[in-house]
C-alpha cells in the first residue's frame, strides 16, 4: 500500500523475473512480457476477464473489474492543471480515499489485478488524477500485459506528478514490449537521471540501446547494473550474448556460466553456454547444455501456461500447485516462495486442502522457513482425519525438524487410523 513514507519505487518490481527465449530478438526488459496478451485499449488487444465469483470479491466486484478492463483509460477525468505538482509518497493520503485505495492493494498484492484496477478507477473518477491510483492502476494493467493502457496511466502521472518521474520505469517497460525502443530509451534515460541506482531502469536502458544498434553503450550499461547487482543474472547473461556476438568467447563463458549458477533453470543461460562451448572447441560440454536448455524451455513453457491462468484467475488452487511442483523440480527458490506465499494467502476459504496443505509444508522447509512450514503442518492435521499417508507424512516432517510434540502427535494419529 502506498502510505506516508513509502517510496513508490518499492512498489515497481514486485515479482520474480520470469525469464526470455534465446537470442536478442527477446531481448525484454520486462519480465511480465513473455508469451501471448492482449496490449489494452490502446494496443488494440485484450486481456482476461476474470471468473465470476473468484479472487478477491463475489459477482459485483466482479462486473466492476471487467467493466474497468473495459473502460478506455483516456476517457478517465482529468485534475486541474498543477493540481498534484508537489505531491508526494509522504503526504498523508485523504481518510475518504484511503479504505478503497487499501482494498486496491489488498486485491493487487492477492494477483486479482482487475479486481485491484476496478478500485483504482473508483478512485480516479472521484478525485481525478490522484497519484496513487494512477500508479497503482498502470501496474495493474502492466501486471495484465496490457502495455498499451499501462503506459496510458504512466504518462498520465508522470505529467500529474513530474516529481515522481524516477519511479516510473515501468513506463519504459511498457515502450519496450510495445516495440518502440527509441521512446523506452529516452524514458529511462530521464529515470536514470532521476535514480542513478535503478537496477530495471539501467538494464533496460541497456537492453534498449542494444535493440538500437549500440553494443558498446549496452556493455557498459550492463556493467552499472552488475556494480550494484552482481547477483542479476539476466545481466550476466545478455553481457555474454553481447561479448559472444563479438567473437569473445572466453568473456562471454565467464558470464554465462555465473548466470547458469544464479538461475539453473532459465534457458537463457543454457543456450548460450551451448553455443560458446561449441564455438571453444568443448563438444561434449556443448551437447549437455543443449539437452538443460531443451529442458528448461519445455519446463518454462509449462510454467507460462500455469501462470496465464493465474493472471486472470488467481483463486486456481490446482494450478498454483502446478506451478510450485514446477518450481520446485527447476530449484526455483524465488520464484516457489511466491508461489507458495500466494497460495497461502487464499486460506480455507479458498479451498486449501489437505493436498494443498501438505505441498505447502514440504515447500516451506525446503525454502527454510520452518516455521511457515510448521504452522502449514498444523492446519494440515485438521483436515487428516484418517489419512494414514498424509499422518505418515507428517510423522515424518516433525521428525525431521524435530518437533518432539508434533511427531508424538502425528504418530497417535496414525495409530489411531490403522
Amino acid at each position: 500500500m502506498i502510505l506516508p513514507g513509502t517510496s513508490l519505487c518499492a512498489l515497481l518490481w514486485l515479482l520474480p523475473v520470469l525469464g526470455s527465449e534465446p537470442g536478442r530478438v527477446a531481448g525484454n526488459p520486462n519480465p511480465e512480457s513473455q508469451g501471448t496478451a492482449g496490449q489494452g485499449t490502446a494496443g488494440q488487444g485484450t486481456a482476461g476477464q476474470g471468473t465470476d465469483g473468484q479472487g478477491t470479491g463475489g459477482r459485483g466486484l466482479r462486473e466492476r473489474a471487467n467493466q474497468a478492463l473495459a473502460l478506455d483509460p483516456r476517457t478517465l477525468p482529468f485534475a486541474a492543471e498543477g493540481r498534484w505538482f508537489q505531491w508526494g509518497p509522504k503526504d498523508e493520503i485523504p481518510e475518504a480515499l484511503r479504505r478503497d485505495l487499501a482494498a486496491g492493494m489488498r486485491a493487487y498484492t492477492a494477483g486479482d489485478f482487475a479486481a485491484g484496477l476496478a478500485f483504482f478507477y473508483g478512485l480516479l473518477e472521484r478525485e481525478p488524477e490522484f497519484p496513487p491510483a494512477l500508479y497503482q492502476g498502470a501496474l495493474c494493467h502492466f501486471r495484465l500485459r496490457r502495455y498499451g493502457d499501462a503506459a496510458l496511466l504512466l504518462e498520465r502521472f508522470v505529467q500529474a506528478a513530474p516529481q515522481e518521474i524516477g519511479a516510473t520505469q515501468a513506463l519504459g517497460h511498457c515502450y519496450y514490449s510495445l516495440g518502440d525502443f527509441a521512446r523506452a530509451r529516452d524514458h529511462y534515460e530521464k529515470v536514470v537521471a532521476k535514480s542513478p541506482k535503478s537496477v530495471e531502469a539501467l538494464r533496460g536502458l541497456a537492453l534498449s540501446v542494444m535493440r538500437l544498434g549500440d553494443d558498446g553503450r549496452a556493455l557498459v550499461l550492463l556493467d552499472s547494473v552488475l556494480e550494484l547487482r552482481p547477483d542479476h543474472a539476466d545481466a550476466q547473461a545478455w553481457r555474454s550474448q553481447i561479448l559472444f556476438d563479438a567473437g569473445r568467447s572466453e568473456e562471454a563463458l565467464v558470464h554465462a556460466e555465473r548466470a547458469r549458477t544464479l538461475e539453473p533453470w532459465e534457458p537463457r543461460p543454457w543456450f548460450l553456454l551451448s553455443r560458446i562451448y561449441g564455438d571453444l572447441g568443448r563438444d561434449e560440454e556443448a551437447e549437455a547444455a543443449r539437452e538443460r536448455f531443451d529442458l528448461a524451455s519445455r519446463r518454462e513453457q509449462q510454467v507460462r501456461q500455469q501462470e496465464g491462468i493465474l493472471l486472470h484467475d488467481p483463486a486456481r488452487v490446482d494450478a498454483w500447485m502446478q506451478l510450485m511442483a514446477l518450481q520446485r523440480a527447476g530449484q526455483n527458490r524465488a520464484g516457489l516462495r511466491e508461489s507458495a506465499a500466494r497460495l497461502t494467502a487464499l486460506g480455507p476459504s479458498g479451498g486449501i486442502d489437505l493436498r494443498a496443505a501438505l505441498m505447502l509444508t514440504d515447500a516451506f522447509e525446503w525454502l527454510g522457513d520452518v516455521p511457515r512450514a510448521k504452522t502449514l503442518a498444523a492446519y494440515a492435521e485438521t483436515l487428516a482425519g484418517t489419512d494414514r499417508e498424509a499422518w505418515t507424512w507428517l510423522a515424518d516432517f516433525y521428525r525431521r525438524v524435530v518437533d518432539v510434540a508434533g511427531a508424538e502427535r502425528a504418530t497417535k494419529a496414525l495409530a489411531k487410523a490403522q
